[in-house]
């Protein structure tokens, strides 16, 4: 089950462009070394394959890990720590997303075909839709979040 559409993540660049001021040298570095840690998560985002519990849990599992590495990006530049705990709440909301997803799957997988598992399956899919539908606002998230990095990042009067 894709919960998120391969373009609607996240679009930020893979590098960013030199800035022309000398004193922008740090920013850019930092500017870099961040997106590289978004990056991660992106790719496991749109690299995501899977329709199981399985692959939802582990899904979550990546990106707490990737959350936690992207926290532990040292930043000096005030707006990129800002641009970092805002993308790590990100990474948390689609964790959490998929974590639900896996668990719901989980739960309509092994229901019996009695009418208290036809009412478990009602659940479960209640449950993926509700966090599809959070997964879709974090990815929305994730688009103007990016859009912002990119113009900080790339812009020449910052």
């Amino acid at each position: 089950m894709h919960l998120l559409s391969k373009s609607s993540l996240i679009s930020v660049s893979a590098a960013v462009v030199v800035l022309v001021a000398g004193c922008g040298n740090n920013k850019v570095a930092e500017c870099n070394t961040l997106i590289e840690a978004i990056n991660k998560g992106h790719g496991l985002v749109t690299n995501f394959k899977g329709n199981d519990a399985a692959a939802a849990n582990k899904l979550a599992e990546d990106l707490d890990k990737i959350t936690k590495e992207l926290e532990t990006v040292k930043l000096k530049d005030e707006k990129l720590k800002g641009f970092q705990s805002r993308f790590s709440q990100i990474y948390q909301d689609l964790g959490k997303a998929f974590r639900t997803t896996g668990k719901a799957l989980g739960t309509a997988s092994a229901a019996q075909p009695t009418q208290a598992g036809v009412q478990q399956v009602q659940k479960a899919k209640t449950e993926v839709e509700a966090a599809g539908k959070a997964a879709e606002q974090a990815a929305q998230k994730a688009d103007v979040l990016a859009t912002e990095i990119n113009s900080y990042c790339g812009g020449k009067s910052n």
